[in-house]
């Protein structure tokens, strides 16, 4: 991830706090350890974009140092310096992403564990914060008690950058909840990737019209080094050695083929 939006995500976790903070409290003090958080974090990123952003009157960076220099913060301050890091989030660093949304269908999962771990290979990490939202993935599952509906809207909702790939099979045409996913991707204007199942016949994508993107088939190994390249720029990672890459590519295929009995 981008160290600028590290520091922006890490700002909008502070405000987070303070907001949760004067929930109960009403209110926070410019003394309070949160704000001085807040400001150590605001003064690192502007000493970063001093060049881009000294002489512009930017207004979410205006608001943002406009309300350090005020002493006691209401709730409803917070709310407009976090929504002012979220503008700047989105129309500063639109080509950083952060997470990845793969709507499927869970009898799929096969082969979409196999898309996960090609994923892992190219650099998307495993550990630490969630960066992969896939719910019938061992690693990604949805906590006891939750419920599966609330967390894809969290999921759409998150101020995270996120790529959504949607695995297409018979399976996810047969689906409503997964047509109902890539409507909302469609709808929302999301990035997105659509990947079609090896056995899948592309003619048998009905009722969806393409807006954004050029599908390909998952076992095409030319559309498979592109996505790589996307994989790695959209989220600055250092490139896989080659060699390493097709041994991975091709344990990948083997794993999303399915055999004819």
């Amino acid at each position: 991830m981008s160290n600028n939006l590290t520091v922006i995500n890490e700002m909008i976790c502070i405000c987070d706090e303070m907001i949760e903070y004067t929930s109960t409290h009403g209110g926070l003090y410019g003394t309070n350890k949160l704000y001085h958080d807040y400001k150590n974090k605001l003064d690192q990123f502007n000493q970063v974009h001093k060049d881009t952003f000294m002489n512009s009157d930017y207004g979410p960076l205006f608001i943002l140092n406009k309300f350090t220099g005020c002493s006691y913060w209401t709730p409803s301050a917070i709310t407009v310096i976090r929504e002012a890091l979220i503008q700047i989030k989105h129309e500063q660093f639109p080509k950083h992403y952060e997470r990845i949304f793969i709507s499927h269908r869970e009898k799929d999962k096969p082969q979409t564990d196999a898309l996960i771990t090609l994923l892992h290979d190219i650099g998307i990490e495993s550990n630490g914060p969630k960066k992969i939202f896939c719910s019938s993935h061992s690693e990604y599952y949805i906590k006891n008690g939750e419920r599966n509906l609330d967390e894809i809207k969290k999921a759409f909702n998150s101020h995270h950058h996120t790529l959504y790939i949607m695995w297409y099979t018979d399976n996810f045409f047969e689906s409503k909840a997964c047509l109902n996913e890539a409507g909302a991707i469609f709808i929302m204007n999301k990035k997105y990737f659509e990947i079609l199942s090896p056995e899948f016949d592309n003619a048998n994508i009905g009722g969806l019209t393409d807006k954004q993107s050029t599908w390909f088939k998952a076992d095409n190994i030319e559309r498979l080094n592109i996505f790589k390249e996307q994989i790695e720029d959209m989220f600055s990672l250092p490139p896989i050695a080659q060699n390493r890459w097709e041994g991975k590519r091709k344990e990948y295929i083997e794993k999303i083929t399915i055999k004819k009995k």
